[in-house]
Protein backbone atom coordinates (compact mmCIF):
# COMPACT_ATOMS: atom_id res chain seq x y z
CA UNK A 1 0.00 0.00 0.00
CA UNK A 2 2.90 2.38 0.73
CA UNK A 3 4.34 1.81 -2.74
CA UNK A 4 0.94 2.51 -4.28
CA UNK A 5 0.65 5.78 -2.35
CA UNK A 6 4.13 6.80 -3.48
CA UNK A 7 3.30 6.01 -7.10
CA UNK A 8 0.07 8.01 -6.90
CA UNK A 9 1.89 10.97 -5.34
CA UNK A 10 4.42 10.97 -8.19
CA UNK A 11 1.60 11.16 -10.72
CA UNK A 12 0.01 14.57 -11.25
CA UNK A 13 -3.76 14.94 -10.98
CA UNK A 14 -3.90 16.02 -14.63
CA UNK A 15 -2.00 12.92 -15.75
CA UNK A 16 -4.15 10.70 -13.55
CA UNK A 17 -7.38 12.10 -15.00
CA UNK A 18 -6.06 11.64 -18.56
CA UNK A 19 -5.03 8.06 -17.81
CA UNK A 20 -8.40 7.45 -16.17
CA UNK A 21 -10.21 8.80 -19.23
CA UNK A 22 -8.43 6.29 -21.48
CA UNK A 23 -9.14 3.44 -19.06
CA UNK A 24 -12.78 4.52 -18.73
CA UNK A 25 -13.24 4.53 -22.50
CA UNK A 26 -11.74 1.05 -22.76
CA UNK A 27 -13.39 -0.64 -19.75
CA UNK A 28 -16.48 1.42 -18.87
CA UNK A 29 -17.61 3.48 -21.83
CA UNK A 30 -19.63 0.79 -23.53
CA UNK A 31 -22.07 0.80 -20.60
CA UNK A 32 -21.76 4.30 -19.14
CA UNK A 33 -21.96 6.44 -22.28
CA UNK A 34 -25.36 7.97 -23.06
CA UNK A 35 -27.57 5.17 -24.35
CA UNK A 36 -25.53 2.44 -22.66
CA UNK A 37 -26.86 -0.17 -20.26
CA UNK A 38 -25.32 1.49 -17.19
CA UNK A 39 -26.24 4.84 -15.69
CA UNK A 40 -24.56 8.04 -16.77
CA UNK A 41 -22.12 8.99 -14.04
CA UNK A 42 -23.48 12.39 -13.12
CA UNK A 43 -22.99 14.20 -9.81
CA UNK A 44 -26.43 12.97 -8.72
CA UNK A 45 -25.58 9.37 -9.58
CA UNK A 46 -22.29 9.56 -7.66
CA UNK A 47 -23.64 11.30 -4.55
CA UNK A 48 -24.88 8.16 -2.73
CA UNK A 49 -21.31 6.85 -2.54
CA UNK A 50 -20.51 9.72 -0.11
CA UNK A 51 -16.79 10.10 -0.78
CA UNK A 52 -14.24 9.23 -3.44
CA UNK A 53 -13.27 6.29 -1.21
CA UNK A 54 -16.86 5.03 -1.22
CA UNK A 55 -16.94 5.34 -5.00
CA UNK A 56 -13.60 3.53 -5.32
CA UNK A 57 -14.75 0.68 -3.08
CA UNK A 58 -17.94 0.27 -5.11
CA UNK A 59 -16.19 0.43 -8.48
CA UNK A 60 -13.43 -1.98 -7.45
CA UNK A 61 -15.94 -4.53 -6.11
CA UNK A 62 -18.45 -4.28 -8.97
CA UNK A 63 -16.81 -3.08 -12.18
CA UNK A 64 -16.35 -3.82 -14.97
CA UNK A 65 -19.77 -5.40 -14.77
CA UNK A 66 -18.67 -8.48 -16.72
CA UNK A 67 -15.37 -8.90 -14.83
CA UNK A 68 -15.44 -7.16 -11.40
CA UNK A 69 -12.15 -6.63 -9.62
CA UNK A 70 -9.97 -7.49 -12.60
CA UNK A 71 -8.20 -4.15 -13.00
CA UNK A 72 -5.10 -3.08 -11.10
CA UNK A 73 -5.72 -0.96 -8.02
CA UNK A 74 -4.10 2.10 -9.60
CA UNK A 75 -6.29 1.70 -12.67
CA UNK A 76 -9.37 1.89 -10.45
CA UNK A 77 -8.02 5.05 -8.79
CA UNK A 78 -7.37 6.59 -12.21
CA UNK A 79 -10.89 5.76 -13.41
CA UNK A 80 -12.38 7.23 -10.23
CA UNK A 81 -10.33 10.42 -10.75
CA UNK A 82 -11.63 10.72 -14.32
CA UNK A 83 -15.25 10.10 -13.27
CA UNK A 84 -14.95 12.72 -10.50
CA UNK A 85 -13.38 15.23 -12.90
CA UNK A 86 -16.01 14.59 -15.59
CA UNK A 87 -18.73 15.18 -12.98
CA UNK A 88 -17.05 18.41 -11.85
CA UNK A 89 -16.21 17.10 -8.37
CA UNK A 90 -12.43 17.46 -8.68
CA UNK A 91 -10.48 19.79 -10.94
CA UNK A 92 -7.00 20.17 -9.53
CA UNK A 93 -5.01 19.20 -6.49
CA UNK A 94 -3.37 15.98 -5.46
CA UNK A 95 -4.17 12.75 -7.28
CA UNK A 96 -7.12 10.72 -6.04
CA UNK A 97 -5.82 7.78 -4.04
CA UNK A 98 -5.77 6.04 -0.68
CA UNK A 99 -4.33 9.11 1.07
CA UNK A 100 -6.88 11.60 -0.29
CA UNK A 101 -10.08 9.74 -1.20
CA UNK A 102 -11.79 9.75 2.20
CA UNK A 103 -11.55 13.56 2.26
CA UNK A 104 -13.13 14.07 -1.18
CA UNK A 105 -16.84 14.49 -0.47
CA UNK A 106 -19.31 13.88 -3.26
CA UNK A 107 -21.89 16.66 -3.54
CA UNK A 108 -25.41 15.79 -2.51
Amino acid sequence: MVLLAAAAAAQSAKDQIAQGRALFEHHCGRCHRPGGDGPELTRDALAPKGTALGLFDFVRANMPHDAPGTLKEQEYWDIVAHVLAAAGVVRAGPPVGPDTAAGIRLPE
